[in-house]
């Protein structure tokens, strides 16, 4: 079995690299992690293909609107409440999780395509048990991914974590792309190439998605001494310093762009124009081979950068060879130049020349065994025993955007801090779980009409092209912020968050103003809100808190399922069946009035509006946090400088 311990152990592999002169860093390795995490993203997005089904649900089972919103609830809770698997996170990883969801994706989704075949019975809680499991499948591709992509890409966290969500995003669109295009909307086959992609895709991450060496978990920690746990924690600061190969994370932005675009395009040409089954094809081939362009950031191409980098010490050894290739002639020119300089040599302070013999006896001192010239900190930890001690000097720039709360998490619930950013989330999710899983019975309400399989994909594409473009500017957006100087930072990023509840007003506003037939406009609108939220909590929640990271994201997903609850089940779910009776709507019979979605909208743009006030106050408090620790940081500058 020690072949088995060898695949995940990265000190074999840090040693090798070592060995060899490279840099403790692989960055094709964690390319690959970073295309590994991309593929569970569009797995994630699986939650909001809802709308795909909805129409079989209706006429092949006969499901009312109050039954498709259980189904839709029970399915998110599953889906979201991923807060068990957290511990199994904290303590071995994201390997486990990953065997999980392969299981649960083979279960959930075979359990669905026998339901639709006729071959289970379908019942409403019997689809309800796989789909939930198959949604089960859904949250662990996110819980296992995102956390694991925070910690590998510390320096880079908001353009690589907005690379990843924005395939959440998108995936709908994926999917619904190859749904029409190339099964022609044969939900029973589309499902067994969703059990294939959710297996292949979960099997692949178990041996690519890692913890960076630096995290320490119990599962790592088994066997090894303090010194040696120390050790690995070194890398930390490698990490947090270390930025990744720009060309290559341009190569990603490209895809992700090219797709949002192809679907923007695509969409309504397939909705509401008669396509040929050929181009049809060729429009689900394109979906795919752009998918398939990710895999560029993986190959080893040198211009993408990241291919063998060397370790510092090689870049140094490098460095002196150079040096003293051009010394010779350095000489020669100061030979040339020695009568101009001696005057104005005579006028320097004794002081210079103290400090350049310091500086000749510190480079003297810190010669390594082989001769190679290291600096005076280095030597000092390798004396130590710290084989990555070459990489001490790389603490020296590491920093953060933003201060973040030192304490842990379980201080942080004595502050209210964390209680207005959490209900903040859930009252914001109103307006998104209400649109998102109940789009069709809103426009059945708006125009009197039903609506078709066509427009129902084209409804689910533009979910994934609005959810990206929110992901994508969120992400964006915490990359210029990184960029601003320490001391002069106009914005943080909890700018970001009372954002999302803000568009959630206006769109719900627009949806009971505008049109029937103008839905599409405040629905794009829910789904970038929707996208940028999700995005916020992937991104803004490390960047404003030092640790537990896996739980301030996980409690944030946990909360879509108050919201599911809530909102989709117990306020739109029953309010619309009780209207429907009320108006003498029979069952299974849709209501077409705009009075039965009228007081959840209403209820849903009032709890938007409080949740505005409440992120609002969150980061009021934070920007103050930051001006105090900014304020304190020059104080202790200036006495250090005046004393």
């Amino acid at each position: 079995m020690n072949w088995i311990t060898d695949i995940f152990s990265q000190e074999k592999v840090l040693k090798e690299r070592r060995a060899s002169g490279l840099h403790v860093i692989n960055e094709l390795q964690r390319f690959r992690l970073l295309v590994a995490c991309i593929y569970c993203a569009v797995g994630t997005s699986l939650v909001y293909t809802f709308e795909l089904f909805t129409p079989q649900f209706t006429s092949q089972f006969g499901l009312t609107a109050g039954d498709l919103s259980t189904v839709s609830t029970v399915s998110v809770v599953f889906h979201y409440f991923v807060v068990p698997y957290v511990v199994v996170f904290q303590k071995m990883g994201p390997t486990l999780l990953l065997v999980i969801t392969a299981v649960t994706g083979l279960v959930g989704t075979l359990g669905m395509a026998l339901i639709f075949d006729n071959k289970l019975p379908h019942s409403l809680v019997v689809i309800c048990v796989f789909y939930a499991i198959m949604n089960t499948c859904v949250g662990l591709f996110d819980a296992a991914t995102v956390v694991t992509a925070q910690l590998t890409f510390p320096r880079n966290r908001g353009p690589v974590l907005s690379l990843v969500k924005v395939m959440t995003g998108l995936g709908s669109s994926v999917f619904a792309s190859i749904s029409r295009n190339l099964f022609r909307n044969d939900i029973v086959s589309f499902l067994y190439f969703v059990l294939a992609f959710a297996v292949v895709v979960a099997v692949w991450s178990i041996f690519t998605v890692t913890l960076p060496p630096y995290e320490m978990n119990w599962w790592r920690g088994r066997g090894k001494t303090e010194e040696e746990k120390e050790i690995m924690r070194s890398l930390t600061a490698v990490y947090y310093s270390k930025s990744v190969p720009m060309r290559r994370l341009a190569v990603g932005y490209i895809v992700g762009i090219s797709l949002v675009i192809f679907f923007a395009i695509s969409s309504p040409v397939v909705a509401y124009l008669n396509v040929s089954k050929e181009a049809s094809y060729g429009i689900g081939a394109i979906t795919v081979f752009l998918m398939l362009c990710y895999f560029i950031m993986t190959l080893p191409i040198r211009w993408l950068g990241g291919v063998d980098e060397p370790s510092p010490s090689v870049v140094q050894r490098s460095a002196v060879s150079q040096h003293e290739r051009d010394e010779p002639a350095a000489e020669e020119e100061e030979e040339d130049d020695l009568p101009k300089k001696k005057k104005a040599d005579s006028y320097e302070e004794p002081v210079k020349e103290k400090e350049e013999s310091a500086k000749e006896k510190a480079l003297d001192d810190a010669q390594s065994v082989e001769g190679t010239p290291v600096t005076t900190a280095v030597q000092a930890e390798v004396d130590d025993g710290n084989p990555f001690a070459e990489y001490g000097e790389d603490q020296l720039v590491t920093t953060y955007c933003d201060p973040r709360y030192p304490k842990t998490f379980w201080e942080q619930l004595r502050r209210v801090d964390v209680y207005l950013l959490y209900l903040g989330f859930i009252l914001q999710g109103s307006i998104g779980v209400i649109v998102m899983y109940n789009a069709g019975t809103i426009y059945v309400a708006r125009t009197g009409e039903q609506r078709s399989k066509e427009l129902s994909a084209l409804y689910t594409a533009f979910l994934g092209v609005g959810s990206a473009v929110g992901r994508i500017s969120m992400g964006l957006y915490e990359g210029c912020v990184q960029r601003q100087k320490e001391g002069h930072r106009r914005f943080l990023v909890t700018h970001a968050l009372p954002i999302p509840p803000l568009i959630g007003v206006i769109a719900g506003v627009l949806i009971l103003v505008l049109p029937g037939q103008g839905l599409l406009l405040p629905y794009i609108m829910v789904y970038f809100k929707e996208g940028a939220f999700y995005s916020t909590c992937a991104i803004v929640l490390p960047s404003i808190f030092a640790t537990h990271h896996a739980v301030y994201y996980i409690l944030s997903s946990a909360t879509t399922v108050v919201s599911v609850i809530a909102f989709n089940r117990l306020l739109f779910g029953m309010v619309v069946d009780q209207q429907r009776v009320k108006l003498g709507y029979a069952k299974g019979e849709d209501c077409k009035q705009r009075e039965c979605i009228l007081t959840p909208v209403i209820v849903a743009i009032c709890l938007c509006a409080v949740s505005f006030v409440m992120l609002l106050i969150v980061h009021i408090r934070y920007l103050r946090f930051v001006r105090r620790t900014e304020k304190r940081k020059k104080q202790n500058a200036n006495a250090i400088y005046h004393s």
